[in-house]
This record gives structure tokens, sequence and C-alpha cells, in this order.
């Protein structure tokens, strides 16, 4: 009887550790592809930094407003570049909301300025010394970015927190390293904790002072949560586990993990592979992302999209366009903009990921429709959309045409009508202004495999 209970204990103890064993490598294997993502993504955003550096010192070294004008505007496509690779970190990093301000600004500046040369006017020498003042950020936040990569690949910097030993996973051991240096000054530890000290030294820095797309997020509150009320961190938990449970989510463990400090105040939730930030403001869901590994591909896009639009209506945003969709193998990503009244509002945007292994939302950002939303009194249109469309080039055919709001410099808006159509074997979208007809911008379609970008 001893012997056969012996075998018994024996057996269930090589259960035990096998099954260990087996969720130790399997975990390992998550975590080396959810850093490998990660490390790919501070490779492309430390390029694209590094480019952006480039462009800004030559536009001040050029003396001819025609070189000026090429750099300004490669500056401003490459700010694009990095701000999406910026979103394609961990959703810990894009919580640091200094840098992919800062990010957003170079671009918004640098257009403008390009903008303003191409029409024969001079920069003045107050937005001289505002380019100077930005080099010197861009400088040193490239340098930053460049010295974490030089250490990801010369003393395997981890992006969060040295692996554990399987003795160590098996049997208790604890790292004590972890994160414990995040967001103090210091030689970072990981990459993670170097992007948390490089967001606290921007934060403690004077305003950018220019009036632009961006320039919106130095005020004190959004736009769309200007009428609601502050609410506490328990109202802001019971939001976030009924926004959970909407999304197909058990959310028994969620727990509160403090307040973030960026543009739109909010409070942070984490589960598991859960991030979420509710703002403190009637406790709407501003991001929210499951980084949990992907399963085998199953649901089309077409379907993948239209679960994105009824998700999106069943959390209160009833009237939402879908305007592009980006297909990232595991999931695809869907970009959405407020449509009323036959007007696409498209600073009003809220991008949606959908798990193409499930057809579950694993992804949402809705702070630019925070940001920018309310109520606006459209201006009378004076040009009926024929006597728009005549305004056109003769050779520019066009397959589609509607209503639109855009945004301007200086936190401007303008009614157009948006013109999408053929110029040569390319795709453009040229938008006239609906009550001047004054050409106010064009956009260069590119057609990939993944998806269609602008330029």
């Amino acid at each position: 009887m001893r012997n056969r209970i012996i075998a018994g204990l024996s057996v269930a103890l090589l259960a035990v550790l096998s099954w260990g064993i087996y969720g130790y490598h399997w975990t390992q294997e998550y975590r080396l592809a959810q850093e490998n993502q990660s490390l790919r993504s501070i490779n492309d955003l430390a390029a694209h930094l590094d480019g952006m550096e480039t462009s800004l010192v030559k536009s001040q070294v050029a003396s001819g407003n025609g070189q000026r004008i090429l750099y300004l505007s490669q500056l401003a496509m490459q700010s694009t570049a990095a701000g999406t690779d910026y979103a394609q970190l961990p959703a810990e990093a894009t919580s640091l909301s200094y840098v992919g301000q800062f990010v957003n600004q170079v671009g918004d500046i640098s257009s403008q300025f390009a903008y303003k040369l191409a029409g024969g006017t001079n920069l003045t020498p107050e937005e001289e010394a505002l380019l100077t003042e930005v080099h010197n950020r861009l400088l040193s936040v490239n340098q930053t970015v460049q010295s974490l990569l030089i250490r990801v690949h010369t003393e395997e910097l981890a992006w969060l927190k040295p692996k554990m030993t399987l003795g160590q996973r098996l049997f208790g051991g604890q790292v004590a390293l972890a994160d414990a240096d995040d967001g103090k000054e210091g030689n970072a530890t990981t990459v993670r904790s170097g992007l948390e000290q490089l967001d606290a030294s921007l934060q403690k820095l004077p305003p950018l002072s220019y009036e632009g797309e961006y320039a919106i997020h130095e005020v004190s509150e959004a736009l769309g949560l200007r009428s609601e009320a502050v609410i506490s961190s328990e109202q802001a938990a019971v939001k976030a586990r009924t926004l959970l449970n909407q999304l197909g989510i058990d959310s028994a463990n969620l727990e509160y993990a403090g307040e973030s400090q960026g543009d739109i105040p909010c409070f942070i939730f984490r589960q598991d592979t859960v991030y979420l930030e509710m703002t403190k403001r009637g406790g709407k869901v501003r991001f929210f992302q499951d980084t949990r590994q992907r399963d085998v591909r199953t649901w089309s896009v077409s379907n993948a999209t239209m679960k994105a639009i009824s998700t999106l209506t069943a959390l209160g945003w009833p009237s939402m366009a879908v305007t592009a969709t980006t297909d990232n193998g595991s999931s695809i990503r869907v970009e959405c903009v407020n449509e009323s009244q036959g007007i696409r509002y498209y600073p009003d945007k809220v991008v949606v990921e959908v798990g193409l292994d499930r057809g579950q939302i694993v992804g949402l950002n809705a702070t630019p429709y925070w940001a920018y939303h309310h109520e606006r009194n459209v201006e009378e249109i004076k040009l009926f959309v024929a006597e728009a469309r005549a305004r056109l080039r003769s050779d520019f055919k066009i397959s589609e045409s509607r209503l639109t709001l855009i945004a301007k410099p200086g936190n401007q808006e303008a009614l157009c009508y948006e013109f999408r159509g053929r110029y040569g074997v390319e795709e453009y979208l040229i938008y006239l202004n609906a009550t001047d007809g004054r050409e106010e911008m064009i956009k260069r379609v590119i057609l990939t495999p993944r998806g269609e970008f602008l330029q």
C-alpha cells in the first residue's frame, strides 16, 4: 500500500514538473515573440528619429527656400513614420505621452513651415527660434534612443527585465532588478525604464509655443470631455470591468495600477495581458490593449471590420464610418471617424484592433476622439459639389466625393469636399473648401498588401 502511495505521488510530482516545464517554455516563447516585436519597433523608431534630426538640421543650414521646403517636407513624413513606430510599442510604453506628443508636434510644425515657405512667405525670427528649440529637443531624444539601441545590441538590454532561469521559475526565485528603476534618473537597466526617463525629462520642459493641430494637447482638458464630471478610481474600476465584460474578457483579476499624467488624465488598470486607461472625466475608455498570444487566423478582414463597427456601436459610438484598414497578419487595425448628417468628421477618430483568430477586440485607441470631439456649427455650404468639381484638373478622374471636416494648422477646422480619384496611374484625395473652393489639402493614396496608406 505504501509503495502504491509513493508511486502515485511520484507520478503526480512528475506530472506537475512536466506541466511546469511546458508552461515555462510556452511562456518563454511568447515572451520572446513579444520582445522581438518590441525591439523591431524601437529599431524602426530609432532609424526614423535619426532621419528626422538630419532633415531638421539640413533645413536650418539650407539658404534657399526650395531646399528648406524639401527637408521640412521630409521631416514631416519621417515624423509620421516615427509616430507609427511609437504606436507599435507595448501598451506600457505608449502611455509615455510626452514622447509621442513631441514626435507629433515636430511633424505638425514642419508641415506648417513648409506650407508657409511654399506660399512665398519667409519664416519670422520667432519661428526660426522655434525650429532651433525643436532641434535641440529632437537631438536629445534621438541621442537617448540611439544609446538605448546600442545597449540592446551590445549589452543585450531587455525590454522589461532580465529573464528568469528555469530554476527560478520552478522554485519561486525572483529577479530583484525587475523594473525598480523605471522613471528614475540614472543608467537604465531596461529599454522601458530608459524610455520612461526620457519621457520624464521631456515633461520637465516648457511646452512648445505654437499654434497647430497638436497644440490642442497643451490645454488642460480634452474637448470631448469638458462636460463630464470627474470620477473616483473606484467608479472608474466599475466602468473598466463593465467594458471588459462587453469585450468578452473576464475582469475578475482587474487591478488598479495608478494614474497617467498625459494629455487626457486617466486611471490605469492591468490584468494579465490587458492594459486599460479610463478617463478621470466621465470614465470613458481612452486606451485598451490585450497583448495575448494570437492563435491560427480564422476570421476574414470583412467580418473583423464589421465586428469593429458593431463593437463601437455597443460602446456608445453609433455613427462611425470606416476610413482605413491595415492587415497586421494576426490582427486587423480599423480606423473609424464620426459621421453625422452626411459629413465625416476626420478629427474625431477611434482606432480598433481586432484579433483574426477569435474576432475579439484586442486594441482600442480613442485619444483623438476625446481630444477633438465637440458640437460644431458647420458653416453654410456656398458651393455645390458640381461647382467644386469644376475647379479640379480636367484630367483628374473622380471615383468618389463627399463632405468632410478636416483639421487645419492653428487648431482650425474646415468643411471640405473630399474628391477621390486618379491622376495618371496613382490615386489621390483632394480637399476643396466648401465655402470658397480653396484647395486645402492633397493626399496621395499608397496601395500595399497590408492596406491603404496616405502620404
